[in-house]
């Protein structure tokens, strides 16, 4: 009885205490915390996206999983992903994917089968790599990436960039404006020049190197025509009014021109062939290689120019040092020696050829072989040989003097004269004898090398100006100034004076 009064007084002096205003037990009691309850990411409903205000919201509530919203966003919405959000591997649409976005870090590199990007915005990234107008058409699974200075595909249908277009390829890469592929199809350079099975090549604006090829084709503008070269290998190219062709190995070329010449080069790693592809006659420049147009080739050591007609062969042509130019048919060659200097030849080959500017005094170092008048002139330093018995003759040898002469295979009349003052040469007259000029004295030397070669006399009249004397030759003998006459069966001195 006693205890459940107590009870009943506790319970009311608790009521009294509750009743009292302003009296509270807040934070006097801490509650046990509830379990956080995780509920599992939940794509937004499609129907919001059609609502483009609420996607900032959408992703804003979302941060942890923006990236992985990528995967859920329709194809029409995917434009509206911020850039720095976007997860190019996860789109459901990759061609969606825009310039901003796929420019955004790595973006562009994250997305493996190129071909699934939109080939515009593709385009337009890879013109802002490289700041050249680029043109793709990418096979399917085409693989690639953009690098520091440029970008790279695996494959490829074709590519266009600047002026140069490749198909069917491997292994593309720009870098630095510096282009290489391992193969293509074919290349096309200004939307003329043509290269075809191209291996291991690289190009560098309007240069490039071909490592193998089956066919260079470069466009003569404005005349027309094409530098046709096929097999090419290890070979540089620099393409412009003036094509250079620099071989890495020894090489022979065959070589179709502008005008439509077949011509043959030889060379290796030191030598370069340049063709002036706008001039009216092609025009070759040689470094240390050989040229060869029908029967005539020229051959250097150091450099030459030659000019040539498709009718008529070589025109005119710089002789370097160490160069020789020689005709196989008729069988005579002119050679600049090694102690020489620049010499200028010229061939008349038909009537409306003019080359008298070679007959001045002025051209010292100048040479005209006329096979129109047979009245041929050679001045300054340079050897003219002649095809005997199957050994070269130095027929002229001259170091210094003026050597007019009439016919070529048979010379029929020599005249030698000075050069401001200067007469040095040496003649080949007969099969027997040399004869030596200079300024002070002329003789004979005898010359063994051919005596077992019997041969006629390889010139029959010669004439030293300076002294106004003449030689006739006739089977070997020679009269000189009807005063001396010389017999091959004769013996005599090593060296025979004739004036001075």
């Amino acid at each position: 009885m006693k205890r459940g009064v107590e009870y009943v007084f506790l319970l009311l002096v608790i009521l009294i205490i509750l009743s009292i205003p302003g009296l509270s037990f807040e934070g006097l009691i801490t509650p046990d915390p509830a379990p956080q309850v995780y509920k599992p990411f939940t794509p937004p409903n499609p129907t919001q996206w059609k609502l483009p205000t609420n996607y900032p919201q959408i992703i804003s509530s979302n941060p942890f999983m923006a990236t992985a919203m990528s995967a859920f966003v329709l194809p029409e919405f995917i434009p509206l992903i911020p850039p720095a959000l976007v997860n190019p591997k996860l789109v459901l649409d990759k061609s969606k994917l825009t310039y901003d976005q796929l420019m955004y870090g790595d973006n562009y590199n994250k997305v493996e089968d190129k071909s699934k990007l939109n080939q515009n915005t593709r385009d337009k990234v890879l013109a802002k790599k490289t700041g050249q107008l680029v043109t793709t058409v990418l096979r399917k699974g085409t693989k690639g990436k953009l690098t520091e200075y440029g970008f790279r595909f695996d494959e490829f249908e074709q590519i266009n960039i600047g002026n140069i277009r490749f198909s069917n390829g491997t292994n593309f890469e720009i870098l630095d404006n510096i282009i290489t592929i391992d193969y293509a199809e074919e290349i096309i350079i200004n939307n003329i020049d043509l290269i075809k099975k191209a291996q291991m090549f690289m190009l560098q604006l309007n240069e490039f190197d071909v490592s193998k090829s089956e066919l260079v084709s470069i466009n003569c503008f404005p005349f027309g025509g094409n530098i046709d070269i096929p097999n090419v290998e290890n070979t540089n190219f620099k393409v412009g009014n003036v094509v250079e062709i620099k071989p890495g190995h020894a090489v022979n070329y065959s070589i179709k021109d502008c005008s439509s010449n077949n011509v043959s080069f030889s060379g290796d790693e030191n030598s370069k062939l340049s063709i002036d592809k706008n001039s009216e006659l092609t025009t070759y420049y040689l470094e240390k290689g050989s040229l060869t147009y029908l029967s005539e080739t020229i051959s250097t050591n150091s450099s030459a120019y030659v000019s040539i007609d498709p009718n008529l062969g070589f025109v005119c042509m710089t002789l370097g040092i160490g160069t020789g130019f020689t005709d196989n048919y008729f069988n005579y060659s002119v050679v600049e020696p090694m102690d020489g200097t620049n010499y200028s030849l010229c061939l008349r080959k038909e009537k409306e050829q003019d080359f008298e500017y070679l007959k001045e005094d002025s051209c010292i170092h100048c040479g005209l072989i006329d096979f129109l008048s047979n009245q041929n002139i050679l001045k300054g330093r340079i050897i003219l040989k002649r095809l005997v018995n199957d050994y070269w003759l130095n027929v002229f040898d001259s170091i210094m003097a003026k050597i007019e002469f009439t016919g070529l295979t048979f010379i029929d009349e020599v005249k030698v004269d000075e050069i401001n003052g200067s007469m040095n040469v040496i003649a080949q007259t007969t099969n027997f004898y040399l004869l030596k000029e200079n300024k002070t004295s002329s003789y004979l030397n005898e010359l063994a090398r051919l005596l077992d070669k019997k041969l006629d006399s390889i010139i029959k009249y010669y004439k030293v100006v300076p002294y106004n004397s003449t030689i006739e030759i006739t089977d070997n003998v020679m009269n000189i100034d009807d005063v001396i006459f010389v017999y091959p069966k004769n013996s005599i001195p090593l060296e025979v004076f004739l004036h001075g």
